[in-house]
């Protein structure tokens, strides 16, 4: 499921709707996705975030994935403009679920080849494992 994000006050949603924190600009197009709209006013909770977001890089491409304040995984691709020395925003989408948006990410590393993804599934595997892998502990008898 794609979701469109709105502002941390629930009264404006889309593209145009801020940039306070928990606010997605997404530039999603209708094309075979039902687009939900997603209001959160639960700022207040403290959830843990990782450090950085998952970022991979190849060529003109690169990947962002991070999971966003009200718990929605986000999956972004931006491509390298050289002329003007910036980014351009290609796609950015969230979901619910984290497989989701690594399928997501997967699929656009696809894009560039099996090593390529070959290459983002390691990388995205350690990322994953350092900041979001349960800490087991064992139990004080």
């Amino acid at each position: 499921m794609v979701q469109r994000s709105c502002s941390s006050d629930g009264q404006s949603c889309g593209p145009n709707s801020g940039t306070e924190a928990g606010c997605l600009s997404d530039s999603l197009s209708d094309i075979g996705d039902t687009a939900v709209e997603v209001c959160s006013s639960s700022a207040e909770e403290e959830v843990y975030r990782a450090p950085t977001p998952f970022a991979w890089q190849l060529g003109r491409q690169l990947l962002l994935l991070d999971e966003n304040p009200g718990g929605f995984w986000q999956m972004a691709e931006l491509e390298f403009e050289p002329v003007r020395c910036h980014y351009i925003e290609v796609r950015r989408a969230s979901y619910t679920w984290f497989r989701e948006a690594l399928g997501a990410l997967m699929s656009r590393a696809l894009v560039s080849g099996e090593a390529a993804a070959d290459e983002v599934g390691t990388n995205l595997m350690h990322w994953y494992n350092v900041h979001h892998a349960p800490v087991l502990t064992p139990d004080a008898r």
